[in-house]
């Protein structure tokens, strides 16, 4: 948190982009990247003017994604993978992308799957971001959210013990404590200390 190694690469995924906002903000400033899939994703490509369908999306953060879409370490989706006119999975330039900027990075925080993982035919997406995180080597990788770490059956066979990944299964906390907000139970631990 307060001097990440660098690259320090955020990925923002999951269904609702408004319980990550303020991560996203809080973070911005010290994230060399910050890349987005699902829900986030899908309300970033719609606040570009871009078609999304019945994709999920939270209209009320229109205005803070076309905000954010102006900075350049903000990295959306180019492509998807689609069914039944929704967006269920980030597409295979976006992989290439999203994969190629995770080899970068020596800190990585990643909170949400990138599509619906629990069908086999959108899992790609989440798979591959998983499978680029195991083959960096360099990283510290701190994931967090129930979904997140149940989506690691994807490429749990491929982990070794060289691999620096710390789960959190508090996804709600993790993310409180991650947008800057004073958590009580580390303040309760803190007091204790003393």
């Amino acid at each position: 948190m307060r001097n990440p190694k660098k690259p320090f690469i955020l990925i923002i995924g999951g269904v609702k982009m408004s319980d990550k906002m303020e991560v996203i903000y809080n973070l911005l400033i010290k994230a060399d990247f910050v890349i987005l899939g699902g829900g986030p994703g899908n309300t970033f490509i719609k606040a570009n003017g871009l078609n999304i369908g019945q994709s999920i999306y939270e209209p009320r953060m229109l205005p803070d994604a076309k905000k954010l879409s102006k900075n350049e370490r903000v990295v959306i989706p180019i492509d998807s993978v689609w069914s039944k006119n929704k967006i269920l999975d980030i597409g295979p330039a976006t992989i290439k992308n999203y994969t190629s900027i995770i080899s970068t990075a020596k800190t990585i925080i990643w909170g949400g799957p990138m599509g619906f993982f629990e069908n086999p035919k959108f899992s790609k997406g989440t798979k591959s971001i998983w499978q680029a995180i195991i083959k960096n080597k360099k990283s510290v990788t701190v994931v967090g959210g129930g979904e997140t770490v149940a989506s690691l059956k994807l490429a749990s066979k491929n982990l070794k013990m060289d691999n620096k990944i710390y789960l959190s299964t508090g996804g709600g906390a993790m993310l409180e404590f991650l947008a800057g907000k004073k958590l009580p139970a580390l303040i309760a631990l803190k007091l204790q200390k003393k």
